[in-house]
């Protein structure tokens, strides 16, 4: 099965999940379904251009995402998040740019009002290294990735918290016979629900 059909019929099974429930309240006291937008910094993985004299590490940038959440029944909720993941290094008379496009399929279990604990899918599409000037010699795309998401959240107050997560990918070059590159990575986020 290709990452793509896996990601679909996880979607699938969340949307049947959904449909199925019945009506529970977030912690807040509000209606099952919430919204989000949010952002943040990652940090690791491998340098995707080893050798060149370059730096670009596969698990560094910015992330930005959008995306929805249900609260199932107290204290589980299902959320899924699609995002972009940015970085870009100057390099030796270029730039480099390495981004991809996260889907993440996560459950998340409330331990109190304040804190949840989770884990899910991140499956990841369009991920392109991309390179300018001298640098575009270095121009790689990869197929699509599946990965595995643990993360720790602390609201603030119900519309706003923060995220410690780690994330573990490996990402193939679509180029026959080079190698997998490690993505792991943490971050830290930003998240705010309405």
């Amino acid at each position: 099965m290709t990452e793509f059909r896996l990601a679909a019929a996880a979607a699938l099974a969340m949307a049947l999940t959904l449909a199925a429930a019945p009506a529970a309240h977030a912690a807040d006291g509000g209606g099952p379904l919430k919204f989000s937008l949010g952002g943040g910094v990652t940090s690791g993985g491998d340098n995707l251009v080893a050798g060149s004299g370059a730096e670009m590490d596969a698990g560094r940038g910015l992330q930005l995402f959008a995306g929805a959440e249900y609260w199932v029944a107290e204290p589980l909720a299902l959320q899924v998040n699609l995002g972009l993941q940015l970085d870009r290094r100057k390099a030796a008379g270029g730039t480099l740019r390495f981004q991809r496009f996260p889907l993440e399929l996560m459950g998340l279990f409330a331990v109190t009002n304040n804190l949840r604990f989770g884990a899910g899918a991140q499956f990841v599409f369009g991920a392109k290294l991309h390179g300018s000037g001298d640098a575009s010699a270095l121009d790689q795309n990869y197929r699509h990735a599946t990965g595995r998401v643990l993360e720790g959240e602390f609201l603030i107050n119900p519309h706003s918290a923060v995220k410690l997560r780690f994330v573990k990918e490996n990402f193939t070059p679509a180029s026959d016979g080079a190698p997998k590159i490690k993505g792991d990575h943490v971050g830290l986020m930003f998240t705010h629900y309405f």
